[in-house]
């Protein structure tokens, strides 16, 4: 389109003609040198952007890692629990055991004074 109108300005005669042309091309290089520019920067921005949403997901990535983690080993333990509180042995059911409320009524004192301070609240 510019080299249209230099070639109609100089078969017109107008003496300015390539002065002007030489100046429309020098702010298109001028234009065009900051289009670049700009879309070298947005370019850029988009790594730094895409780099810092890598290092965030990462991080989630090994939180959530963690809380599977932490709940596996609470459903074993949970488990483990449960398993020791059914365990029964044939010695245990050969032991005699007195109503809490005997034990409480004949036990020596140093026996209840340990009892106070068990850490499931039992009274004393």
């Amino acid at each position: 389109a510019v080299a249209k109108e230099v070639a109609h300005a100089n078969e017109e005669g107008k003496p300015n003609a390539l002065a002007q042309a030489k100046k429309a091309f020098s702010q298109g290089c001028l234009t065009l040198i900051e289009l670049k520019k700009a879309s070298r920067q947005a370019f850029c921005l988009a790594e730094k952007v895409e780099s810092t949403m890598e290092a965030a997901k990462r991080g989630a990535e090994e939180k959530q890692l963690s809380l599977q983690n932490l709940l596996y080993e609470k459903a074993y333990l949970l488990q483990e629990i449960e398993r020791c509180r059914k365990y029964e042995t044939t010695l245990a059911k050969q032991i005699p055991l007195v109503p809490i409320e005997q034990f409480h009524a004949t036990a020596p004192a140093h026996l209840l004074g340990d009892l106070a301070t068990l850490p499931d609240g039992s009274p004393a």
